[in-house]
């Protein structure tokens, strides 16, 4: 484990950045301001995913690859290592998987030549998801819903569709290197719902439609990567930094993790920012009525590789353990009792935090809650398909646990209809105080004739 003290490295790297706006042949005065921090250092870094709780980052052309994980303090760990490769392809990529589709809301999806691969949220298991027939660039899931909700990867100056099942299907070709991929807003103007990418050798933002036309959108010098400022915008812990980028070095200089303030996007939603592979700045790109303009977003000279932003509505894993200590985990039908389910806390997810008002349990709320240590989280947290093997019987951590009393009739009732000894999957969702939504799983094992 590293840890360095926040002071020693949230140094300002700039006051402010302010240029003059570019708008294809049209020059005005535009003032932009960012302010950058070095969040922390990191050798080689190449690509970040961020989350309101933590971010994970690898490395340039480290064999095996490692994602580290880094937390809101500084602190920095291993979190997972990808199989080792006999050639490693330099460019990667990676992403939080979001709650839409059937996508697992919390798993990490992560290029690693020409494959992709999945691990869950405790970092526990890495499995291969899919193979493309071209090494990847860039990776990013279609949250808007122009692509079906399918991963998108980029490759071989192509355009995947990756289904949540890992079906692989091109949509077009670019024909040049690109990465940074990520889908507009469907009110981004008329390529809105369109993927764009960036071209660095072609100095260019890009944009490919789903059925596979393509378009210059506008020019960016050595352009990386492009990410659109969400509307849910929120920040890393309590560091009040909200946009993420890694920094390869160029000639010797810093490198790591930068961030960017959350005040720094005031009034920027649905704005796109490109950033620059080789020193060229990072610039701040929208839909005018008429026209894409762009100007300058921040003049930092570094390598900006691949970014990302927090985002708040994404829900996070959590482990919840229905009848707790016990494994698997029977319900009976005919039970008119009470089902205890209890949410597990964690080193880093304090259970008091959640607003009991929120909870549902296959939409049904709980009877009572109550504080106390219960249990140990089986890990993944979702995903759980197995009534036998996906839970355990470990007792008390340490940790406070949530444990609450749900009405059996009313959840056995929200399943539907159900055969006996069949196995299912119970899904708990609620908020925190905060309002970040958070959902967990487990199995139970149907009893449905007298026993």
């Amino acid at each position: 484990m590293i840890r360095i003290k926040m002071q020693s490295f949230r140094r300002r790297i700039l006051a402010t950045c302010a240029t003059a706006l570019l708008v294809f042949g049209l020059s005005a005065l535009v003032a932009f301001a960012s302010n950058p921090v070095q969040f922390i250092p990191l050798d080689n870094a190449l690509a970040v995913a961020a989350s309101p709780e933590r971010l994970l980052a690898m490395t340039y052309l480290e064999q095996p690859r490692v994602i580290y994980q880094i937390t809101p303090d500084g602190t920095i760990t291993p979190f997972a290592t990808l199989p080792e490769r006999w050639f490693l392809y330099g460019e990667a990529d990676l992403d939080f998987a979001p709650a839409l589709g059937d996508w697992p809301a919390g798993y990490i999806f992560v290029t690693n030549g020409n494959d992709v691969y999945k691990i869950d949220p405790a970092g526990t298991s890495v499995t291969h998801f899919a193979t493309l027939p071209t090494w990847v660039e860039g990776l990013c899931f279609d949250e808007v819903g122009s692509f079906g909700y399918d991963m998108l990867v980029t490759g071989g100056g192509q355009v995947y569709r990756v289904s949540p099942t890992g079906t692989v299907v091109t949509v077009g070709v670019f024909g040049c290197e690109m990465g940074g991929p990520e889908v507009a807003p469907m009110s981004f103007g008329p390529y809105g719902g369109w993927i764009f990418v960036a071209a660095w050798a072609e100095n260019a933002v890009m944009a490919m439609s789903p059925e596979g036309d393509k378009v210059t959108v506008l020019t960016w010098p050595s352009a990386m990567h492009v990410h659109f400022v969400p509307d849910n915008l929120g920040t890393l812990g309590n560091t009040g930094l909200s946009y993420f980028g890694a920094v390869f070095p160029l000639d010797g200089a810093w490198g790591g993790i930068a961030g960017y303030p959350l005040t720094d996007f005031e009034g920027m939603s649905g704005k796109a920012l490109v950033g620059s592979e080789f020193g060229g700045g990072t610039g701040q790109f929208w839909w005018n009525g008429s026209e894409y303009v762009v100007s300058t977003f921040c003049e930092a000279p570094w390598s900006l590789e691949v970014c990302d932003f927090v985002e708040n509505d994404s829900p996070r894993p959590i482990p919840i353990d229905v009848k707790p200590r016990s494994c698997p985990n029977p319900i009976n039908t005919r039970d008119c009792g009470l089902l205890p389910v209890a949410i597990l806390g964690l080193d880093d997810f304090d259970v008091r935090s959640i607003d009991p008002a929120t909870i549902r349990l296959e939409g049904v709320a709980p009877i009572r809650s109550s504080f106390e240590d219960v249990a140990t989280p089986f890990v993944p947290y979702v995903g759980r398909l197995n009534c036998t093997t996906d839970c355990w019987t470990a007792g008390r951590d340490g940790f406070l646990d949530m444990s609450l009393k749900f009405n059996t009739q009313q959840v056995v009732a929200a399943l539907g209809h159900v055969h006996d000894r069949e196995c299912r999957v119970l899904h708990l969702t609620a908020s925190t105080y905060d309002g970040r939504p958070i959902q967990g799983e487990d199995v139970v094992i149907i009893l449905s004739r007298h026993h």
